[in-house]
């Protein structure tokens, strides 16, 4: 351009970008290197423009320095550029937000170049710890590190993501934690690709799993020493689940009774009754408790049945055979009748005296008898 008319360039100048334009058209002049630099101009019209400015230097036989070179408009360029990291930012603040979450980017050598807070609280490193040392120095246990070295290079050169999946990843004390990873390629401003980790924390729900685990196994331990055959029925009657002692005998296996009603597996008398202290225990909130006899192959046995309302609309059966304890009573009241009838009726005077005082409780009749005086007065004879 002519003097005047680089002038009218010159005026267009933002006063910011000025000094620095002029300090580096000075360092080309000084060294001859080629001149590069980006400024802003606003043109008549009041709209701003990004410039580049390419030349090289050169010197003529007046000693003049003489620049040939040519300025580009890229205001597209930066508008793009700007709205990158625009972008950028948010995605940024996102991450920097997401308390749950943890996220660290990697460069292509897996060095750290992005931790956020949440990586800094689930792994032990502050940021500045962190940024620059290499994800496998970090975070991965020494017996998995040749396999995610791998995996990331295989992602780079042939383009094969690495799956989400559960992992135990390392703290800073040594400890492992278990997470959720997922992963993602992205390309920098510069072209170049960065790996982002996301990474959930699953202690609570592993540690809920444990807990839950170790309730199921307690309850299945007490359900294995309850003697007791367990079922789950609705208020309707309707059976819902059934587990039974393996020692049990049934009128019907328990695995028909699941999804039937009472009426189909027990006699109408006692499925009216079972219905009837069902609802007894809706009603008053109350356990139930009766006993029955029911006969199985041909044998009677006598079974106890335990009611509790579980729920709005499900309650809980415990039934129980009482079979060998109600063999037992019976024994046993045979041998007090037994006792009672010969001790009455003998034709020898009795008496019963406690072992510690000597003292009578208790005497047959023939005793009265003999002695001419009541019971009474023959407890209180030492």
């Amino acid at each position: 351009f002519p003097s005047h008319d680089m002038k009218a360039v010159w005026d267009l100048i933002f006063p910011e970008d000025w000094e620095l334009l002029q300090q580096s058209i000075a360092v080309s002049a000084q060294t001859l290197e080629p001149w590069d630099f980006e400024f802003r101009i606003q043109t008549t019209s009041r709209k701003v423009k990004w410039i580049l400015g390419k030349s090289i230097p050169s010197y003529e036989e007046s000693g003049v320095i003489i620049w040939n070179g040519i300025l580009i408009d890229i205001s597209d360029r930066k508008q793009a550029a700007a709205l990158l990291e625009k972008s950028e930012q948010r995605f940024r603040s996102l991450f920097e937000s997401t308390q749950k979450i943890s996220v660290q980017g990697y460069n292509l050598q897996r060095q750290v170049i992005y931790w956020n807070d949440a990586s800094e609280y689930l792994y032990g490193y502050t940021k500045a710890e962190a940024i620059g040392r290499k994800l496998e120095d970090l975070i991965v246990p020494p017996e998995m590190r040749k396999g995610v070295i791998a995996a990331i290079q295989n992602w780079l050169i042939n383009g094969q993501p690495i799956p989400p999946d559960e992992l135990s990843l390392m703290r800073k004390d040594g400890s492992r934690v278990a997470v959720y990873s997922s992963h993602v390629m992205l390309r920098n401003t510069e072209g170049e690709q960065e790996l982002y980790c996301l990474d959930i924390d699953l202690s609570e729900q592993k540690q809920t799993e444990e807990n839950l685990r170790q309730a199921v196994a307690i309850n299945q331990a007490l359900i294995d020493a309850i003697p007791d055959m367990i079922i789950r029925t609705s208020r309707e009657g309707i059976c819902l689940d059934a587990i039974s002692p393996d020692n049990m005998k049934f009128l019907v296996s328990p695995e028909k009774f699941i999804g039937n009603s009472i009426f189909d597996f027990l006699p109408t008398e006692f499925a009216q009754e079972r219905m009837y202290y069902i609802e007894q225990a809706f009603q008053t909130g109350k356990s139930q408790l009766y006993e029955y006899q029911i006969l199985l192959n041909g044998e009677i046995h006598y079974q106890e049945a335990r009611i509790v309302a579980s729920g709005n609309n499900e309650a809980i059966v415990l039934i129980r055979d009482i079979s060998d304890r109600k063999k037992l009573e019976q024994e046993l009241n045979y041998s007090h009748d037994l006792r009672e009838l010969l001790f009455n009726e003998s034709t020898d005077a009795l008496f019963l005296l406690d072992s510690n005082t000597s003292l009578i409780f208790d005497c047959n009749q023939k005793a009265i008898e003999l002695f001419e005086v009541d019971r009474k007065e023959l407890f209180i004879l030492s």
